[in-house]
C-alpha cells in the first residue's frame, strides 16, 4: 500500500504543478517555436517518468540503446505488457516519443496537456473515421522528424505471453516512411497487474536492430507484422 501512495503522488504531483509548463511548450509548437525547447521536454519527462518507477523498487535492465540511430522521425514498435511501459519508454529512450494513446485519456485534467506536449494522439477505437484520422495525425508528426511509440498488440497483456499483432497496426510507421526501432519490455507486469498493486520487478528493455519501412516492397510491408512480432518475443525472459 505504501509503494502504492508513493507511486501516486510521484506520478501526479509533478504532472499537476508542470502543467504550465506543458501549456506554455504546446503554444510554443503552434508558433513554430517548439524545436528550441524540445531538449526540455524531453528531459523533464524523463527525469519524471525515472522518479515514478523509482517509488515502485524495480530494477531495470537496459540493452541495446546503442543500436538506435541518430535520426528524427523514429517509430518504436514494441509489446505492451503494463500500464507503467510509457513510464519506461520515457525513461529509457534518448529521444521523446509521443504515442496512440486511448481517447479516455484526453479527459484526465493535467495529465492530457503532457500526453499533447509529447506529440500524442488520442485514438477513439470505437469510430472507424476518428481511429483514421488520429493515425493520420500520427503519420504527420513523423514526417515533421518527431519519433513515437506503437504497441500492435493494441492493449495489455498482462503477462509473459504476447499478443498477436493487430491488423494495420503498422500503417503509422509504414505510411511515414519511418525506421523501425523493435523494442522488447519484459517483466513490467510483475510490477502492477500481477497482484493489482504496485510492487518491485526485474524489468528488461531491449532494443533491436532497425527496420527501415522507406521504400518498402509490398510483399515486405506484408510480412513485416510477422518479422517484428518474431524479433519481438524473441527478447522476452
Amino acid at each position: 500500500m505504501t509503494r502504492t501512495i508513493l507511486f501516486y503522488t510521484a506520478m501526479w504531483v509533478p504532472i499537476v504543478l508542470g502543467s504550465p509548463i506543458a501549456l506554455v511548450y504546446i503554444l510554443l509548437v503552434k508558433l513554430g517555436l517548439g524545436r528550441f525547447f524540445e531538449g526540455f521536454i524531453h528531459f523533464f519527462s524523463s527525469k519524471w517518468a525515472k522518479m515514478v518507477l523509482k517509488t515502485t523498487g524495480s530494477t531495470i535492465t537496459i540493452e541495446g540503446l546503442e543500436k538506435i540511430p541518430n535520426e528524427k522521425g523514429l517509430c518504436f514498435v514494441g509489446n505492451h505488457q503494463s500500464a507503467i511501459d510509457i513510464l519506461i519508454v520515457l525513461s529509457v529512450l534518448p529521444v521523446t516519443v509521443g504515442y496512440i494513446a486511448k481517447k479516455q485519456l484526453l479527459y484526465y485534467p493535467f495529465l492530457n496537456l503532457w500526453i499533447v506536449a509529447l506529440r500524442s494522439a488520442f485514438i477513439d477505437r470505437g469510430n472507424i473515421k476518428k481511429a483514421l484520422r488520429s493515425i493520420e495525425k500520427g503519420i504527420e508528426f513523423i514526417k515533421k522528424g518527431n519519433s513515437m511509440i506503437i504497441f500492435p498488440e493494441g492493449t495489455r497483456s498482462k503477462s509473459d505471453t504476447m499478443g498477436i499483432f493487430k491488423r494495420g497496426s503498422l500503417k503509422l510507421a509504414t505510411r511515414a516512411g519511418a525506421t523501425i526501432i523493435p523494442v522488447t519490455i519484459s517483466g513490467s507486469w510483475h510490477a502492477w497487474e500481477e497482484n493489482l498493486r504496485i510492487g518491485p520487478a526485474d524489468i528488461k528493455f531491449t532494443v533491436h536492430e532497425a527496420v527501415p519501412t522507406k521504400d518498402i516492397s509490398s510483399d515486405d510491408r506484408k510480412a513485416l507484422g510477422g518479422k517484428l512480432s518474431k524479433i519481438i518475443s524473441g527478447g522476452l525472459v
